[in-house]
């Protein structure tokens, strides 16, 4: 089963967002950091984002 979140952010010049799609829902802080880095990777950004907030929008099965 895959699962759609809408990911807010902060970050070094403001804030974001962004759709993420995981094959596991997300259940702690060490997914979250996996996903930040990601983003922070993903984005360019000179330091890390901050996950300001996370919404479940969708299961795919």
């Amino acid at each position: 089963m895959k699962y759609e979140y809408f990911i807010s952010y902060a970050h070094d010049n403001g804030f974001g967002y962004s759709s993420v799609t995981l094959e596991q829902k997300i259940d702690g802080c060490e997914l979250l950091l996996e996903i930040a880095k990601k983003i922070t990777k993903d984005g360019n950004f000179n330091s890390q984002v901050i996950i300001l907030n996370f919404i479940l929008l969708k299961d795919k099965r």
